[in-house]
């Protein structure tokens, strides 16, 4: 199982401040204490990431020592795990030598396993015991684990007012399946020199109080005191998480016939995490007005009670005025609408922006709808909401497909958000499922950011009912299965990011208290910290160009290491982009942001290498070598130069080509006339440089001429321009290639790309007898992609290859194709 394979492979590693010196000086007070160190290799106690999954099955790691970077505000964690044969008592203890802000500001939870019995469908997943619950813990209090493995979750949150440095401190774990004393595990924080007292990105995650009051079974009478009680609870730990929990609980009171709010349902009532944030920390910035299409009316038809609708919000509308929370709320009745729901969105909107024009500002309506100016998707245009709209939230599905409507909505003063769900084919989109990896979670603020939405909404967080109905209660610590279509299709985890805090059988005996958490939702969480970095980043703080531009592109550079649209092979094609499964890649692209953030301060520019790659004692250059420190990335020109922008103060830089041999080479700080030297790879075949006249020839309508203005190795490369249809075709030398698994082609892409409706490149290969195989390929816009094509078919002779063939599926493209060469 892909997820399993990844979490054993993920652990934490120290990060760069964390040398041996450091160590050193950690390590040697636990030994004066008497302390047990955890061996190098098959130890009991070890750690992981914060993204790693560990199983009950997963064997021991190497690491021993828990190396974490935070900015102010931020939660950071890591996981330690364990293993052994018998169930037993183990406990986590802060050493007394440990700096006081590391005890001061740390949380501890034991993981806890559910069982999936089905995989969610299409997940690619086994059945078994998944982590994800998190079971509140204390430091220093013992807390009973069964044989196996299982792992302790160890959540620091950094003081806004903290002093930036490192922070050393030892985490001490007394297991006495663990040979004859404590095992000591070191801990260093460093504190980074900015932070901020509020995230910008607003979210909408729905919490159900009456899926909350389902779940305590009983255990009391719930009054209206106790239930603002828990709304209460429940509000505090998402104003915790900086999620903004969509709905606000309890809402007023209204008389159904005149629209008034009622005495005793007073809108004063509403939750005081109401608020904007940068006037109150720990508020919520973006939640929906209470009026929603069953409440306060059965079912809201805006023109048939249009009286006292508007009686309502203009009493709704005093009081968000004189909260000052013009800017905290938003109108949100019709889930994805539909021809007629669009008409009633119109006519709400209407009347919402009336009321809230005489109270001096404009009130926000939400639509989980995409601007339509022309019929698009089997819908109807919608342009008559453009001026009614003011946030426009489409599905994944259409959020991609929306892009230049959705920018024209943004200069026109409207803001884009969007929304995914788990659906027939999960891996394809992000999901929150709990047999997915926690990198799903993560990538979601990531999207967010880089397709430039400033919001992101999810259906539910507490589907603690039927699957199907989500009537009733349904244990999730039992039964994982929160939603199954009527089709037969089902999602484990899908809206049941939460876990209900009374579960006596896991030790939860309190009915008032708030949810248990997730390792699904504390990902979430630190994509949107993640958030954070990209918008500080960008912002440069005081630098105007160049060096606040290059920041700026060293960012989004960053941000596309983790996702963007994947160019090359590509079986079925669908219009979302590739976002990284692994969460270890989020963590190495956040420490490139915190560099260009304390650059930014600093008054400089992203750390940069540039120089040349050359190869052979004649340094010759090597053009189209990929030169990347494993985020950004960049390619070298025709004479092998290349400038790589936005590594690390520490830097390792890795070079590719297809004739080569991988080459590295390490450094630190700015340098500029870095030379590389790459041998030629014995393994790479070079069957067509196209440094003769030797080349393509195409059938139908297009043309091939040798050029020298894009080429990746020698002096000429071959220019094609193609129509559907036409098909150029090279001869290959009598080669055999039984020894050979692929064959590569470079290509440059002169044209652009709607992602909409891609056209695609096909490559194949045929043999002297007629059999062939081929492959489609997306091209990276105005960039090189390199095009590699498995050399196997039924009955493929690779000893008597005759023909390569370059074909466009539709449209008439301009290429150019260099260095042919088989691996």
């Amino acid at each position: 199982m892909r997820d399993r394979a990844t979490s054993v492979a993920t652990s934490v590693a120290a990060t760069a401040f964390a040398v041996a010196a450091t160590l050193a000086l950690v390590l040697g007070s636990a030994v004066a204490a008497g302390l047990t160190l955890a061996p190098a290799a098959g130890a009991a106690v070890w750690t992981v990431s914060s993204g790693a999954k560990v199983f009950p099955d997963t064997r021991p790691g190497a690491v021993h020592a828990i190396g974490l970077s935070a900015a102010r505000n931020e939660y950071e964690a890591a996981q330690v795990a364990l293993s052994g044969d018998a169930r037993r008592r183990v406990t986590l203890s802060w050493d007394p030598s440990s700096d006081p802000l590391l005890p001061a500001s740390a949380d501890l939870f034991q993981v806890g396993y559910v069982r999936v019995r089905r995989s969610s469908t299409n997940a690619h997943a086994r059945p078994g015991l998944y982590p994800d619950p998190l079971l509140p813990a204390a430091f220093g209090t013992p807390v009973t684990v069964k044989a196996g493995t299982t792992s302790f979750y160890v959540r620091l949150h950094v003081p806004l007012d903290a002093t930036a440095g490192v922070y050393r401190g030892t985490l001490v774990i007394d297991d006495p399946g663990q040979g004859p004393g404590p095992t000591a595990v070191p801990v260093t924080l460093q504190v980074r020199d900015f932070g901020w007292d509020r995230v910008t990105l607003d979210t909408a995650l729905p919490f159900s109080i009456k899926a909350v009051k389902a779940s305590m079974r009983g255990a009391l009478t719930v009054t209206p005191r106790l239930e603002a009680q828990l709304a209460d609870v429940y509000s505090q730990f998402f104003a915790d998480h900086d999620i903004d929990p969509t709905y606000l609980y309890p809402a007023p009171g209204v008389d159904p016939a005149t629209g008034h709010i009622l005495p005793l349902g007073s809108a004063t009532r509403l939750s005081p995490y109401m608020g904007v944030r940068p006037v109150s920390p720990g508020t919520f910035s973006a939640t929906a007005l209470p009026l929603w299409d069953h409440e306060p009316w059965p079912r809201l038809d805006p023109a048939a009670v249009r009286g006292p609708l508007s009686t309502y919000l203009d009493e709704l509308f005093d009081v968000y005025v004189a909260n000052g929370w013009q800017d905290a709320g938003y109108v949100y009745v019709y889930d994805e609408p539909d021809r007629k729901a669009e008409h009633e969105t119109e006519t709400l909107a209407r009347i919402v922006h009336e009321v809230s024009a005489r109270h001096g500002f404009r009130a926000k309506v939400l639509s989980t709808d995409w601007p339509r100016p022309t019929a698009s998707g089997g819908r109807a245009a919608n342009r008559f909401l453009f001026d009614d709209v003011d946030i426009w939230c489409p599905s994944v599905y259409t959020f991609f497909d929306s892009q230049p409507e959705l920018l024209r909505r943004r200069e026109a003063g409207a803001e884009t958000w969007w929304y995914t769900y788990a659906r027939t084919d999960p891996t394809r989109y992000p999901t929150f499922l709990i047999d997915e990896s926690l990198a799903e979670e993560r990538c979601v603020p990531w999207l967010t950011w880089r397709w430039n939405a400033s919001g992101f909404l999810y259906w539910g967080t507490t589907r603690w009912g039927d699957p199907v109905t989500g009537d009733g209660y349904r244990d999730p610590y039992t039964d994982t299965v929160s939603y199954a279509s009527m089709a037969g299709w089902i999602a484990n985890g899908e809206a049941c990011l939460v876990y209900p805090g009374y579960e006596p059988s896991r030790g939860l005996t309190d009915p008032l208290a708030g949810p248990v958490s997730s390792l699904r939702l504390e990902s979430l969480r630190d994509g949107i910290e993640d958030y954070e970095y990209l918008r500080l980043a960008t912002t440069a703080g005081r630098l105007g160009a160049p060096a606040g531009y290059l920041i700026r592109d060293a960012a989004r550079a960053v941000s596309a290491s983790v996702c963007d649209y994947g160019y090359g092979a590509c079986s079925t094609y669908v219009n979302v982009p590739r976002f990284s499964k692994d969460a270890g890649d989020y963590g190495a692209a956040r420490e490139h942001l915190a560099t260009l953030i304390e650059r930014a301060q600093a008054g400089q520019g992203p750390v940069t290498v540039a120089g040349t790659v050359v190869s052979g004692p004649s340094a010759v250059p090597v053009a189209g070598a990929t030169v990347t420190d494993g985020v950004v990335a960049t390619t070298t020109a025709a004479d092998g130069s290349f400038r790589l922008a936005g590594v690390l103060g520490d830097w390792h830089l890795t070079v590719r080509h297809p004739l080569f041999r991988t080459a590295r080479v390490a450094g630190a700080g700015d340098l500029n006339d870095l030379q590389v030297a790459c041998a030629r790879d014995p393994r790479a075949l070079l069957l067509a440089g196209f440094g003769s006249r030797a080349g393509f020839r195409v059938a139908g309508r297009g043309r091939s001429v040798l050029q020298g203005e894009r080429i990746t190795s020698g002096r000429r490369g071959v220019r094609l321009s193609l129509r559907s249809g036409a098909a150029a075709t090279l001869s290959l030398p009598r080669r055999d290639l039984r020894r050979r698994r692929t064959l590569g082609l470079d290509v440059f892409s002169a044209d652009g790309l709607d992602h909409r409706a891609p056209w695609f490149v096909r490559l194949s290969v045929g043999d002297r007898a007629g059999h062939t195989c081929a492959r489609l390929f997306v091209l990276r816009p105005a960039g090189w992609t390199h095009l590699t094509l498995p050399l196997s078919g039924r009955g493929l002779n690779l000893r008597r290859l005759k023909t390569v063939r370059v074909e466009v599926t539709k449209g008439r493209h301009t290429l150019y194709a260099d260095t042919l060469v088989a691996r």
